[in-house]
């Protein structure tokens, strides 16, 4: 009797029970569907597609839960929270499936659930309660992901008819993600307005790279490489000597045809040095079977210092050999500079519109021709004539032999007519001196505050007759060097 009473107990609560969720059914029929899975990489996924229509699907993995940032193609990634948070998310029906795209300022302003879109969903929905769901976290958006754009400059959105689009289309290195290439990401977005003032210097020599990496068929990140050898500045020089836009040293200089006297330096030379700069890593590509990063490694370090680090590794993998801080780095700084310039947008980093085309013309010089003349003849203010030229010492070009001025693409059919019309007794205003019985060489290079060597050598002369000059000679004083017109900052 007692267990026919129990037994009728039991089935009248279960009664109530099928009645009560019957309801609780038909009362949140509206509200979001939770369905988890968990995978053999230990991601979970929260999804449902059913004949109401396609529910949001979110990622959860071992590091965490990503915020989702909405763009007109769907959902890209930016930041994580706490690991294994469960969120309810929203079915969409099908009559709501073509959503109006929405700002991320706008979306900011709200609760958003972190999750992957499916990919003609162009919305982040709203957390939304549920029946039997763990509480959901609250994320909101205080400030953005990455820094603010830090000056208005004229942008190309994507690099579009830019120079910038030529150069992305031809990256060709492989696209890897690691701590290496991601530390040094961090590092260039500590100062992003670096980046801005390295644009601007770049924007002269940029197209004549190019052609050159085009025509040589070498990675399109190759022309990011001054920014780490010389942030684009063709006028420096390193402690260890090593000068120009891509940092020759002397002796490496010489072996690719860069002459380097009194007069000129070719590791300075925009047009030379660029040559010289792209033959030489493709010729460190071929070294090692096209692996371009022991042929990078091997531009920092030397590729003999290279091979040896390859020998002991016992296999030829960039990243796992033992090289020097700055060779480690070498590679990843290229990969991150790569990647942050192509995506500039997501990283809130202006790209300076810099047209495809050329930003000079060169022009061959067959005699001594004073720069400031030239500077003047070319309708440039003095500093920026020297950032085209910056391979000569003096402030005349060298009196034999032919050199090429580069001179702004809009100014060089002027220059060239102005140059035809100066008389060749124009070209240089030459210091003279007539020498006096009893003056030596010391005396008259003391007077004009220069060195004596040089005085002999603009002379022709042999240090015999440093003590002993004939009186009633002309001698010409040797030019100033260049640094006495340079004012500015290049």
């Amino acid at each position: 009797m007692i267990l026919i009473n129990f037994n009728r107990l039991l089935g009248y609560l279960l009664f109530l029970v099928v009645i009560t969720l019957s309801g609780c059914s038909s009362k949140h029929s509206s509200d979001p569907i939770i369905a988890n899975t968990l995978d053999k990489d230990g991601v979970l996924f929260v999804k449902k597609i059913d004949k109401d229509g396609v529910l949001v699907v979110k990622t959860i993995d071992k590091d965490g839960v990503e915020f989702a940032h909405i763009d007109k193609d769907g959902v890209k990634f930016a930041k994580k929270t706490e690991p294994f948070k469960i969120v309810a998310v929203k079915t969409i029906p099908k009559k709501e499936t073509s959503f109006k795209f929405r700002p991320l300022k706008e979306i900011a302003k709200t609760e958003i659930t972190p999750v992957i879109a499916p990919k003609k969903i162009k919305e982040i929905t709203r957390i939304a309660k549920a029946p039997n769901v763990i509480e959901k976290p609250k994320f909101f958006i205080k400030k953005p992901f990455f820094p603010k754009p830090i000056k208005k400059i004229n942008i190309h959105k994507n690099g579009s008819s830019s120079i910038w689009k030529r150069m992305f289309a031809l990256y060709a290195l492989p696209d890897v993600d690691n701590k290496r290439v991601n530390r040094q990401i961090k590092r260039f977005l500590k100062h992003p307005e670096q980046l801005v003032k390295i644009q601007r210097r770049a924007e002269p020599y940029l197209h004549l790279i190019m052609d050159e990496i085009e025509a040589k068929k070498i990675p399109g990140e190759i022309a990011l490489l001054p920014i780490i050898e010389s942030s684009y500045r063709a006028t420096v020089t390193s402690p260890a000597s090593a000068a120009g836009l891509w940092q020759f040293i002397p002796s490496t200089g010489l072996s690719f045809g860069l002459k380097q006297n009194w007069w000129y330096d070719g590791r300075r030379d925009v047009y030379a040095s660029t040559q010289a700069a792209t033959d030489y890593l493709k010729k460190l590509s071929r070294s090692f079977k096209g692996d371009w990063f022991l042929a990078l490694a091997s531009y920092n370090v030397g590729i003999g210092n290279v091979k040896k680090a390859i020998r002991r590794n016992k296999r030829a993998d960039y990243w796992s050999l033992r090289l020097p801080k700055e060779t480690r780095d070498y590679v990843p700084k290229l990969l991150a500079l790569a990647k942050l310039f192509a995506q500039a947008e997501k990283y809130n980093l202006p790209l300076k519109a810099i047209p495809d085309k050329p930003f000079f013309k060169s022009i061959e010089i067959n005699s001594p021709l004073g720069l400031k003349k030239a500077a003047n003849m070319a309708r440039m203010n003095f500093d920026d004539f020297f950032i085209l030229n910056p391979a000569f010492n003096r402030v005349i070009t060298p009196p034999t032999g032919s050199y090429r001025l580069l001179v702004k693409t809009q100014h060089a059919k002027s220059f060239q007519r102005n140059l035809s019309n100066l008389p060749d007794h124009k070209r240089v205003d030459w210091i003279k001196h007539v020498t006096q019985k009893g003056e030596s060489l010391r005396t008259i290079a003391r007077q004009h505050n220069i060195k004596i060597k040089d005085l002999l050598k603009v002379n022709n002369l042999n240090r015999k007759q440093i003590k002993n000059i004939e009186a009633g000679r002309t001698l010409k004083i040797p030019p100033a060097s260049i640094d006495t017109l340079v004012k500015g900052n290049v």
